[in-house]
């Protein structure tokens, strides 16, 4: 894991994780409800970025550009 960001106001957790499965995943601050919210197009992914009025989630790379986003808050 890389990046890590916590939605309190959803209780939600985002991370990023660069291995060979390079994703942003999604998990309930109670431990439940675990899904991957983006997997493709990314390579190296490094923060996580959540930008609440749009409801995106995002994440930059390791050069810090914003590379990927998705309609993932809910």
């Amino acid at each position: 894991m890389m990046g890590l960001a916590l939605d309190t106001l959803r209780q939600k957790l985002y991370y990023t994780d660069e291995g060979d499965d390079a994703k942003i995943g999604e998990i309930s601050t109670d431990g439940s409800g675990h899904r991957v919210v983006l997997r493709h197009s990314i390579m190296k992914p490094r923060a996580v970025v959540l930008h609440d009025e749009r409801r995106l989630v995002g994440t930059t790379t390791h050069t810090d550009a914003v590379v990927a986003c998705t309609e993932a808050l809910s």
